[in-house]
């Protein structure tokens, strides 16, 4: 499923389980979470790649629709993560995976908040509203709670627990794929970014074998300024003479 086919689903479960049209930030979030999730809906392997599981979505007690067991990950507070074996939610249409997408992101659990922060274009605190305490004890749950509702003005409703050794690492960490992929549907959709993520400093490319354009020509010059033998075309393309050159260099 590409980025125009799942923007179209999430636009009409959008509109059948909120009562009105999203707006395109709000549109953007939600379908950030399906992308980083399940890769637009693709990600999943047996059995779970016909699931239309459109956003890792676990079974939990209350699901009485059909599930498949797959396994996910629980943060560790040294940073890794521990993996278990678990039920999620298995759909039998595009519909009605979007529509519990929706309902699950924006509706459940209290989340008008996580709504309201796309509405303003947050997309930090929206990535805060969706945190899962994992604090062992009742108290260090609060704990948690407590420092997420300070640091990021929003109450964690309990969505994802992502990766790292605190809170704040585990939500920058789901916030910068949560930007990643906002950028990837703007570029294929020719949509503008929400503010906030507009704001933020433009992602640096990545050189490597093959890549093409400006920053591969100002990787040439600097080689060439530093020495490179053979001296390199700056034609922009970053073949094995590039590659060579940049290996050379690393050597020194």
């Amino acid at each position: 499923m590409n980025h125009h086919e799942m923007r179209g689903y999430l636009c009409s479960a959008f509109a059948r389980v909120i009562g009105r049209a999203g707006t395109v930030p709000e549109l953007q979030l939600v379908q950030a979470i399906s992308s980083l999730e399940t890769n637009n809906g693709q990600g999943w392997k047996p059995p779970g790649d016909k699931s239309k599981n459109l956003g890792a979505q676990q079974a939990g007690s209350n699901w009485t629709g059909k599930t498949f067991e797959y396994r996910d990950t629980s943060p560790q507070s040294d940073g890794t993560s521990v993996s278990y074996v678990t039920k999620f939610r298995f759909y039998d249409t595009w519909e009605q995976a979007a529509d519990d997408l929706i309902r699950t992101v924006y509706v459940s659990a209290g989340r008008s908040s996580v709504l309201a922060a796309a509405s303003a274009q947050d997309s930090l605190r929206f990535s805060a509203g969706l945190y899962c305490v994992s604090g062992k004890t009742l108290a260090e749950r609060n704990r948690e709670r407590d420092d997420v509702i300070t640091r990021f003005g929003i109450s964690p409703t309990g969505y994802y627990q992502g990766f790292g050794k605190t809170p704040g690492e585990r939500i920058q960490r789901h916030h910068d794929r949560v930007v990643a992929s906002v950028r990837a549907q703007a570029l294929a959709l020719g949509e503008e970014l929400p503010a906030d993520i507009a704001a933020l400093p433009a992602p640096v490319p990545l050189l490597r074998l093959g890549a093409q354009g400006a920053g591969v020509v100002k990787l040439q010059q600097l080689l060439n300024a530093r020495g490179a033998n053979p001296q390199l075309k700056t034609d922009g393309a970053f073949g094995a003479q590039t590659d060579a050159a940049v290996r050379a260099f690393q050597r020194r």
